[in-house]
């Protein structure tokens, strides 16, 4: 009679004996953990934030060793983007963050950028800095409620310019008012929104 219990105690051991498989996106998720460096190159959403989020914090609640972010983003919602920059803030306070820049840092992009430890780009980005693009459908009077919301993020992002950079408050706010103000990282570093061009 055959022993089907040893059969199957066998087969569960051979199968603990093989080698765990480990992906090629899992050797370089493990080796960016490792060095501490996140990349962020898709436009800002709920989803996207979140997870950029919840990486930058998992990295904080590791220790304090500094974090690189590597971004190229045309931007995207508004209040994705302010709370990936509100961690940021919050977590540079325990870790030096680099932001390296690459491709193009449009819009929101900046916000994101900001308030890094320190702003680095390559010579071939671009930056393009306006001011929030509020135009909604709907009522009228819909959009007069948007209208003050609208101008109440343009002053939040005038003012987070002019405290990264050496702009006052009104050069600031006549930069954003430009229809398009594309700038180089040349010009990003007269500015002191770059500390280097790599």
């Amino acid at each position: 009679m055959i022993d089907n219990t040893k059969i199957e105690t066998e087969t569960d051991a051979d199968k603990k004996a093989q080698p765990t498989v480990v992906t090629i996106d899992e050797k370089i998720n493990t080796k960016l953990y490792e060095n501490r460096m996140l990349f962020f190159n898709e436009e800002i959403t709920d989803k996207s934030s979140l997870k950029f989020i919840r990486e930058l914090y998992a990295l904080y609640f590791e220790n304090a060793s500094p974090i690189t972010i590597k971004l190229a983003t045309y931007g995207g919602y508004f209040k994705s983007g302010s709370m990936m920059a509100a961690a940021i803030e919050e977590v540079k306070q325990k870790s030096s963050i680099t932001c390296d820049c690459s491709g193009a840092i449009a819009s929101g992009g900046i916000d994101v950028m900001l308030p890094c430890t320190k702003r680095r780009a390559f010579n071939t980005t671009t930056f393009l800095l306006h001011h929030h693009s509020g135009s909604r459908p709907g009522r009228f009077d819909a959009q007069v409620d948007h209208r003050k919301e609208d101008d109440m993020i343009a002053e939040m992002r005038v003012k987070a310019l002019a405290k990264y950079s050496n702009m006052n408050y009104e050069e600031a706010w006549a930069g954003m008012d430009r229809k398009e103000w594309w700038m180089s990282p040349e010009e990003m570093l007269s500015y002191e929104m770059l500390e280097e061009v790599l």
